[in-house]
């Protein structure tokens, strides 16, 4: 019994090695508990955004599919008053904000307190509409600049918890093209084609990085190509938010 009571003693941990180990793991908690928060924040706003993308995304396919036709324009969709009705009909719509852009804003989405990812304000043009989802995703989109030809409509942009924070285009608020056959995409130059095929060929590192820094500093518009860069960083990092 003695020799028993020996071999236990020897296989014990002192207090003082308890104490230090839970010391080490505390320390190693606290230099990664920051990044692995912060890494499950991205991954929230990624999932609310895939929502909103979602639903939008089916309202549109429905609406060609209903009437039969190839595009949006075919199925009626050829101004903000239409895409006004288009939601109304397919998604249940709380609240409107409209017309809009800045303060007149605030009880739909971030509206005057949205910021870009540099902290600046980044404020919604007059003229803004803004309808407000049962899951409380903000949809906007700029009355005024619905394009009458081509493959690009118009921008669109989702606040996906609305009202709630933190209101920073590029974590919780995007803008994305919408195009004639029903889809949503980066467009960040009038100028291109869906989602710059026609700007680009080899997707270059120093291209990714100048897309970033005008998401970072986009702070005139959320219905310009710049406010566009964000969606387009985040399309291109396939759906991963890694800045």
């Amino acid at each position: 019994m003695k020799v028993l009571n020996n071999s236990l003693q020897k296989s014990a941990f002192t207090l003082a090695e308890v104490l230090v180990t839970l010391g080490i793991i505390g320390v190693v908690s606290a230099m990664t508990l920051p990044t692995l928060t912060k890494n499950h924040q991205r991954k929230v706003y990624v999932t609310q955004l895939h929502k909103v993308y979602n639903e939008f995304q089916q309202v549109t396919e429905s609406a060609i599919a209903e009437r039969n036709a190839i595009n949006l324009r075919e199925a009626g969709v050829s101004g903000y008053q239409d895409l006004d009705r288009l939601l109304k009909n397919h998604m249940k719509i709380i609240k409107t904000c409209n017309p809009g852009g800045g303060g007149a804003m605030d009880s739909c989405v971030g509206g005057s307190g949205t910021k870009n990812l540099s902290n600046a304000s980044a404020p919604y043009s007059t003229g803004t509409t803004c309808h407000v989802t049962a899951s409380g995703a903000g949809i906007c989109y700029y009355s005024v600049a619905f394009a009458s030809t081509g493959d690009f409509l118009t921008y669109v942009t989702f606040d996906t918890n609305g009202k709630s924070g933190p209101n920073i285009l590029g974590r919780d608020v995007f803008v994305l093209g919408l195009f004639n056959d029903g889809s949503l995409g980066a467009y960040t130059d009038i100028t291109c084609g869906k989602d710059d095929e026609a700007c680009e060929s080899d997707k270059a590192e120093a291209e990714s990085k100048a897309d970033l820094a005008r998401c970072q500093a986009a702070n005139s518009s959320l219905m310009g190509a710049d406010a566009a860069a964000c969606f387009k960083v985040l399309q291109d990092n396939g759906w991963e938010m890694n800045y």
